[in-house]
Formats: C-alpha cells, sequence, structure tokens
C-alpha cells in the first residue's frame, strides 16, 4: 500500500474544510478527503444566504440584539458577538475566493431581509448560495499547490469502506445517528430495567466518540461496570444476538497483531 505524508488532513469538502485547507496550505502540505464527489456537501445545498454586516445603515450592535431575541436567550453572547463581528471580514475573504454575491442596478449588494433579521443584511447569489461558495472554494483548492483532494474511493488505493472506518475512528460518529440506529431495538423491547439502560446508554455513547466498537470492548471496563458478565449478564441469548445485530454497522475488526490465531 503507497503511503503519503502530509502536514494536515482534512476531512470533509464543505465550506468549513475547504476554508481551513486554503489557510493551512500556506504552512505545509494539505490533504483533503471527502466522500463521493469533491463537491458533495451541505454547503453545496444551502439557499438562502449569509447575514453579515455591510451596509451603513446597521449595525453590529442591532445585527447582536437580532440574534439573541432569535436565539429567545439560549446562545452564547460571546459567541454570537464574535460571530456578527468577525462577518464581514468573512465575507470579503469569500468574495477574494472568487464567490459572487447578487448586486442591484445601483451597483450594491441585494440585501435581502429574512427571518428575524430587523435588516436587510443578507447576501446571496440567486437562489445557490451555497453552491456559488462551494464552486469558488473548489476553484480556489485546485488553483493551490500545496493542497491535494481526493474521494473514499481512491485514497490510498483503499475502498471507501475501509477509508470511512478510519475517518470514524478520528472524529467519531454523529450521537444523533447512532441513537436512531438503536431505536428499533428499543421499540421491540419496551420493558428495559434500569441497568439494562444504562447499558445501552452507555454503548451508543462509546460508539459515538470511538467512531464504533469491538465485540471484545463489551467484556471490558466502562462496560462491566454495569454487570460483571456485560452484556451476557444483562440480556437473554436472544436479546444479545438481537443486540450484536444492531450493532454490526459500528462493529471494527480486530488489528491483524491482536487475532488469535
Amino acid at each position: 500500500m503507497s503511503e503519503r505524508k502530509v502536514d494536515f488532513l482534512v476531512i470533509g469538502s464543505g465550506i468549513a474544510g475547504l476554508s481551513f485547507a486554503l489557510k493551512a496550505a500556506d504552512h505545509g502540505k494539505v490533504l483533503i478527503v471527502t466522500k463521493s464527489n469533491e463537491d458533495e456537501s451541505n454547503t453545496k445545498y444551502a439557499q438562502g444566504g449569509v447575514a453579515a454586516v455591510v451596509d451603513k445603515s446597521d449595525s453590529f450592535e442591532q445585527h447582536i440584539i437580532d440574534t439573541q431575541i432569535a436565539g429567545d436567550g439560549l446562545c452564547d453572547v460571546n459567541i454570537v458577538e464574535n460571530v456578527v463581528r468577525e462577518a464581514p471580514e468573512r465575507i470579503n475573504e469569500l468574495i477574494s475566493y472568487g464567490t459572487s454575491f447578487d448586486k442591484s442596478d445601483s451597483g450594491f449588494y441585494d440585501l435581502a431581509k429574512e427571518g428575524g433579521h430587523s435588516a436587510n443584511r443578507i447576501l446571496h447569489y440567486k437562489d445557490i448560495t451555497g453552491y456559488e461558495i462551494e464552486r469558488s472554494l473548489l476553484q480556489k483548492i485546485h488553483e493551490h499547490p500545496n493542497i491535494e483532494i481526493d474521494v473514499l474511493n481512491k485514497f490510498y488505493g483503499r475502498t471507501a469502506a475501509e477509508l470511512h472506518l478510519t475517518i470514524q475512528d478520528i472524529v467519531g460518529l454523529d450521537p444523533l445517528a447512532v441513537e436512531t440506529h438503536f431505536k428499533d431495538f428499543l421499540h421491540k423491547h419496551p420493558q428495559l430495567t434500569a441497568r439494562q439502560v444504562q447499558f445501552l446508554n452507555l454503548l451508543q455513547a462509546y460508539i459515538s466518540q470511538n467512531g464504533g466498537i469491538m465485540i471484545d470492548k463489551l467484556y471490558e471496563a466502562p462496560f462491566t461496570g454495569v454487570h460483571p458478565q456485560s452484556i451476557d449478564g444483562l440480556f437473554t441469548p436472544d436479546d444479545v444476538t438481537d443486540l450484536i445485530h444492531v450493532m454490526k454497522p459500528f462493529v471494527k475488526k480486530q488489528p491483524p497483531e491482536q487475532r488469535i490465531a
């Protein structure tokens, strides 16, 4: 298997990953790995636009107030202030990368007013703002000599499934996705005991944080802390079979050097 040595590994090709890659490329070699197609990301499908104070009649203070009101007091005020005050600079950065935003006949940006905003401050490109941002960032990525981008089924000559497991090891899994996957088991077993629920919650948390689990791990801490015999002591043999089946997409293969001949 060939190896590729880089200074920065970026997982994902949305606005966050591509923006980071462009900055990191000034300090070393960057490799971006992504799924299926390089432009396949949530960024591509974002439509409405980007909110920023770019008009003289608007103010950071008002944008912050609007955001706090829309957030019903749940927003972290420090984060809100940082995001709002940095927004114009980030917009200029996107424009410098080649992103286009619609302008009116007068030559000024055609700012829209949406949601909880009290002023026109939404920059947009037609109704495909995310697509335009993704397009411009990818163009800059391809122009940069320090950046490579590759899709899963090409990376290191490995299969997409094998690399996906590697990425899970690094970043973990979405807890909500893991929880959703276990719902059928919970519906099938509505009369779970408190310790069984504790075990399942622990199992889902472990899978989310570690990107999966090896079956042998079930018989170690922290699972044996719920019951000394772990899964076998908490569930019937049939229930264990059902649970292992549910876990199957998340089960990691044991490394070759650890396998018993």
